[in-house]
């Protein structure tokens, strides 16, 4: 992508154009990145593209007591501005690589505790 005063335009005009007008996978990289010719900036940007394409950018090993069916679920209320907001992420593979994420808002401000329905619709999506 060419070096210019209004790169961040450049960049926003043409990222809106992909992802609306004909969806696809898309990575961008400034000619002052590929400029500097380093192996750790390029290693990177193919991580990038692995991962948007679907693939593990890490994968985990575990002992025997540790079942390949075994899901990682981590949950989060966060009470900031207006309304509380729960987060919810899952491993749903045995290398725990990929997962469901999702967020939603809570019925009250300040509310710690998730419903039982939203928790169940969770982990029905996350399979």
């Amino acid at each position: 992508m060419p070096d210019h005063s209004n790169h961040q335009d450049f960049y926003s005009f043409l990222k809106n154009k992909i992802n609306c007008d004909s969806p696809v996978i898309s990575q961008f990289v400034a000619n002052r990145t590929i400029a500097k010719d380093n192996d750790r900036i390029f290693l990177n940007i193919i991580r990038q593209m692995n991962a948007k394409f679907g693939g593990d950018l890490w994968r985990m090993s575990f002992g025997p007591e540790i079942s390949d069916q075994t899901m990682l679920v981590g949950i989060d209320v966060c009470h900031k501005g207006k309304q509380s907001t729960i987060g919810f992420c899952a491993t749903y593979d045995p290398f725990m690589c990929k997962y469901y994420a999702q967020a939603s808002p809570q019925p009250q401000k300040g509310q710690e505790i998730i419903s039982s329905t939203i928790l169940s619709d969770y982990f029905r999506r996350s399979f």
